[in-house]
């Protein structure tokens, strides 16, 4: 797996329960929603990205 944007950990680190649904999820998916997240233009964008996990 590629790092994990900055960004994208800290609104991780902000929401445990999401933290563990990502950790949970397959190699596949996670790659995904880590390109996602490079792709997010705004704070706003990243927080809706964790919370769809």
């Amino acid at each position: 797996m590629d790092e994990m944007p900055r960004s994208f950990l800290r609104c991780l680190a902000r929401d445990p329960e999401a933290m563990k649904r990502f950790a949970a999820l397959p190699e596949g998916v996670k790659e995904q929603q880590l390109a996602r997240a490079r792709g997010a233009r705004s704070r706003a964008e990243l927080e809706a990205l964790v919370r769809e996990l």
